[in-house]
């Protein structure tokens, strides 16, 4: 629908992030939720709410502030072997939408690009997908079918013109489903997910900034070696938090509304 009002010309950027974060809610939070109350089954137990601990939620915003750096460093090796979704030919265009972006308060981008997708996703994918899931597989080859099928509603989301987005954003999948697995709740992967878009969309907006490093151009390189000592370091004590932390017994434990 966002893709469809762009082509158009006639509608403000605001306005299109605004209806994309409708459909977003209706589509990935409202159709789930009818599902369960259909399916008699309680919100609670259907899209894991289970209170996480202490330990969980701060892994989450460690992990949801350096996991960026990963997914940029996978886009950027993609492309050196040639795997770019972009036409180098429609440069210009990418440059002048994203010149349009900026009269778009930060406040509103944030919330329709960042926090929106990160709870109505989560709640899809984390959510009610894996736990439908689970009824069949094992906790990784739940795990695992549930982040390709992240990965490619990325690539989907993207019209197909966006290949390089499969890998991280799979990869991606895989760190949040294995966090719901070992917290027994969507809420930390919801936060982490949340944290993770919001650090892109800010790193995004310091475009100008960025582009005298020569990082998000065409022509990018890698990261500072020293962010991603920095990072690495964050993301071992967030993966290590989570990982000494013992699994609820019994994981995702189904119960009657």
């Amino acid at each position: 629908m966002s893709g469809v009002l762009g082509r158009t010309g006639e509608t403000s950027p605001s306005v299109r992030l605004m209806i994309s974060g409708i459909m977003t809610v209706a589509l990935f939070l409202g159709l789930p939720l009818l599902f369960l109350v259909y399916q008699k089954v309680s919100l609670r137990s259907g899209l894991s709410l289970h209170p996480p601990k202490w330990n969980h939620w701060f892994a989450a915003v460690l992990l949801g502030l350096t996991t960026w750096m990963g997914v940029y460093e996978s886009v950027v090796f993609l492309h050196e072997w040639g795997i770019r979704g972009i036409d180098l030919s429609r440069i210009e265009e990418v440059d002048q939408l994203l010149a349009g972006w900026k009269s778009v308060p930060v406040w509103l981008i944030v919330i329709a690009l960042g926090v929106i997708p990160g709870v109505c996703e989560e709640s899809f994918f984390r959510g009610y997908l894996f736990n439908g899931v689970r009824q069949h597989l094992s906790g990784g080859g739940t795990i695992v079918a549930t982040a390709v099928a992240f990965g490619l509603f990325h690539v989907v989301l993207a019209g197909g013109a966006a290949p390089e987005r499969w890998l991280p954003s799979t990869m991606m999948g895989l760190l949040l489903g294995w966090l719901t697995w070992r917290s027994g709740s969507i809420l930390p992967s919801i936060l982490l997910h949340a944290v993770h878009n919001t650090t892109l969309l800010i790193m995004a907006s310091s475009r100008d900034q960025l582009a005298e490093w020569n990082v998000g151009t065409i022509e990018q390189t890698h990261l500072p070696w020293t962010w991603l000592v920095g990072a690495s370091l964050f993301f071992v004590l967030g993966i290590l938090l989570v990982r000494l932390s013992p699994i609820p017994i019994p994981p995702f434990e189904a119960k009657a509304p």
